[in-house]
């Protein structure tokens, strides 16, 4: 069968309302072009009310058929699934939202629910791939996979997208006010463990093998993932990560920093004694102005010693270092975030003063540059471009290839690959999609490459390249390995050994190091 991955030839689903058995009870999802799809399962219980702030408990039987035909609730924050938002949604849609539900769907505090995709339930011991959704600890939704039945009829997968508790109803940190909540500051986290666990116990029910389970997340979902591998309660759970445009070590926010972060967020609510008492009356929305109040970076997992180590070396811990990895960045992430006038450089001196004073966000800004260490990046850049590109998109890819996240992605393979030779897999993404708003103009921008992976695909002119790393991502759930027959993906060693993503995929050794020798100057 392994010729025919690729093709749309594993959807078998027969029924109008297939249904499916989990150890609560029996869910009905709907066919979709002999794939079923089922939304908003529950694999935990109450997160509201007395319940706020603590870890997640198993979900309550039910009786009879339990309808699975819409979306569960997505997470308190602010905003909502990628694939409605006004500026990313069109993309991330195909253009075509509605087989997302995202019209119809809900914020509460309790959305501990996961949607799942298989070609047949109850039948086979397919892989499984679970999406950790982006959007930092303080946005997004697993809703994502709705649209990417695509991805499941073509590689004979069973895929899995999880909603979890975020910002500060998923790590606001409150051990140090009362024991009873020592594990708040990681309630997100283990949010996604439980969902792991109903995954392993509950996933043969679809079709997929409990045994072979992948996660894969980018941006935010990937810094999640980092942490998953680092928290001894999943050694067992995960076979293998997908890691993308991802930065950050997990472990090395403390339980002082996160106290410290409480403190703001307290007075922000101008709360100053009976602290719990009073955050669990609280509306949610009272709760999720006052994360906001403190920025999209406010929160993430304290470093508890209950669930997740602290990481005394500054690299990234794994508990299962046998675990294979693909981790990776691509070339132009800045565009996804870059101004309107930024877009619009045109002159070198532009350029310059752009990279010395600070291009994008402050999260993706390049450590303090020299107008001379500017004017050298821009030399080495111009003297390796192979496309032309011209003086605005140049910056973007200075700026993204000198910056956080390109640094995180090969810091990343180099400390995995000591710690697992021969099982870490490095990728660079250099394929220019139409940007999101401005589609005349083409980059690799942040987030780009995630729909391709899941075939959900906007311009017909991205078809290839979404098939060719919809294969890559099959092939590493079947075999921890994602070279296909025609192209071999190399292991990351000493040579650092990359697969460039483009029209044509390719290995190259080191492509990145002209740059980090340019920023070492």
């Amino acid at each position: 069968m392994r010729e025919q991955y690729g093709n749309p030839v594993f959807g078998r689903v027969t029924q109008e309302y297939p249904v499916a058995d989990t150890e609560y009870g029996k869910v009905a999802g709907e066919n979709r072009n002999g794939i079923a799809v089922f939304r908003g399962i529950p694999y935990g219980g109450s997160c509201d009310g007395n319940n706020r702030f603590l870890p997640a408990r198993e979900p309550k039987a039910w009786t009879g058929i339990r309808d699975c035909r819409k979306n569960g609730p997505i997470a308190v924050q602010e905003g909502g699934s990628i694939t409605a938002s006004w500026d990313f949604g069109n993309y991330f849609s195909g253009g075509n939202p509605e087989p997302f539900g995202c019209n119809q769907e809900i914020r509460g505090e309790n959305c501990l629910v996961l949607n799942v995709l298989t070609p047949q339930p109850g039948e086979g011991k397919r892989p499984v791939i679970v999406y950790i959704h982006g959007g930092g600890f303080a946005s997004g939704s697993g809703t994502t996979v709705l649209g990417a039945d695509g991805l499941v009829r073509e590689q004979d997968i069973v895929l899995v997208g999880i909603n979890h508790r975020l910002n500060a109803f998923g790590f606001l940190y409150l051990g140090e006010i009362e024991k009873d909540f020592l594990e708040s500051g990681t309630a997100g986290m283990t949010d996604l463990v439980l969902a792991l666990k109903w995954v392993h116990k509950n996933i043969g029910f679809f079709g997929g093998d409990p045994e072979n389970v992948i996660v894969m997340g980018e941006s935010g979902g990937g810094i999640k993932i980092a942490t998953l591998l680092a928290m001894p309660e999943t050694a067992s759970l995960i076979k293998g990560a997908v890691m993308e445009s991802a930065f950050g070590k997990p472990g090395r926010y403390t339980t002082d920093m996160a106290a410290d972060t409480t403190a703001h967020f307290l007075y922000q609510l101008e709360i100053k004694d009976n602290v719990i008492a009073r955050l669990q009356e609280l509306p949610d929305s009272h709760i999720c102005g006052a994360a906001f109040s403190l920025g999209p970076f406010a929160f993430e997992p304290a470093a508890d010693g209950i669930h997740l180590p602290f990481n005394a070396k500054d690299g990234f811990p794994m508990v299962n270092p046998q675990v294979p990895i693909i981790v990776g960045s691509s070339e132009d992430e800045l565009a996804a975030f870059a101004s309107e006038q930024e877009h619009k450089i045109q002159t070198e001196e532009e350029m310059i003063h752009a990279i010395v004073n600070g291009c994008g966000p402050g999260w993706m800004r390049l450590p303090e540059t020299t107008p001379s260490k500017a004017r050298e990046l821009i030399r080495v850049f111009r003297s390796m471009d192979r496309k032309g590109d011209d003086n605005a998109h140049l910056l973007m890819k200075i700026c993204t290839m000198c910056g956080p996240l390109e640094q995180a992605a090969f810091e990343h393979a180099v400390y995995c690959s000591a710690q697992n030779a021969g099982s870490v897999f490095r990728y660079l993404n250099a394929y220019d999609a139409p940007h999101r708003v401005i589609p005349e103009k083409r980059f690799s921008w942040h987030g780009a490459d995630l729909p391709l992976q899941l075939r959900i695909v906007l311009h017909p002119e991205s078809e290839a390249v979404s098939k060719r790393l919809a294969a890559f991502l099959g092939a590493f759930a079947r075999t921890g390995d994602p070279s296909l027959p025609n192209l071999n993906w190399a292991p990351f060693s000493a040579a650092c050994e990359t697969m460039i993503i483009d029209d044509c995929c390719r290995i190259e050794c080191d492509p990145t190091r002209p740059y980090r020798e340019a920023m070492s100057l």
